[in-house]
């Protein structure tokens, strides 16, 4: 079992700093959790190993193809890849109205939504992800989708390194490309590529060797 004192001492000194005012006993059960916890990211269908491409669909966007899956679908059919969203508005006197996070809905609104569905057939060949700009790739992707270029030179060589030496995908979950280049913020030690889901998992962890 995990207690305090097996963490560094930058480490101990920082979770304590951080939540000393639960408690020590609090502060402790922060890390005997941490231990072999389990990336908290889903562990479903990622669309197999191997590198990602893009295809063009029928519908006008780009989808993510993994090892001949269409990633970003919901499954397959007879007349393509199904994929599903949902949307909602506001029915008001003078009409529907888009909902947005501030809106208020009063007693003369009613909250409609509908759910919508359609498939996808892929054309042509397959396409770089570094050619395809982020208005023309399929939503549903989520993280699946490898991240833009780093704004700055720095990042993006070290990136490079980490690619080369670790492979494209998250270093905790193997499951989605990681998104960026995560560090200890006391010492500076660089963990590797992760997903920007998987840094709350790394608070109470030493970082990577």
């Amino acid at each position: 079992m995990a207690t305090l004192d097996d963490l560094p001492p930058y480490r101990r000194a920082t979770l304590l700093w951080r939540w000393a005012h639960q408690g020590i006993g609090r502060v402790e059960e922060k890390v005997y959790r941490a231990e072999g916890r389990p990336c908290r990211l889903p562990a479903g269908e990622t669309g197999g190993s191997g590198p990602a491409a893009g295809v063009r669909g029928d519908d006008g966007r780009v989808h993510l193809v993994r090892a001949g899956l269409m990633v970003c679908a919901d499954a397959q059919s007879d007349d393509g890849w199904v994929h599903r969203t949902s949307c909602g508005w506001i029915e008001r006197g003078a009409g529907p109205e888009e909902w947005k996070r501030r809106s208020v809905i009063g007693e003369a609104s009613v909250w409609r939504s509908r759910e919508c569905e359609w498939t996808v057939l892929g054309v042509g060949a397959e396409l770089d992800l570094a050619v395809v700009e982020r208005w023309e790739r399929c939503p549903f992707g989520g993280p699946h989708w490898p991240p833009p270029p780093a704004r700055t030179r720095s990042i993006r060589i070290l990136r490079a390194a980490l690619v080369a030496e670790f492979g494209p995908d998250c270093q905790l979950c193997g499951l989605y490309p990681g998104e960026m280049v995560d560090h200890d913020h006391e010492i500076g030690y660089v963990r590797g590529p992760l997903t920007e889901l998987t840094r709350e998992f790394l608070q109470v962890r030493e970082p990577f060797r």
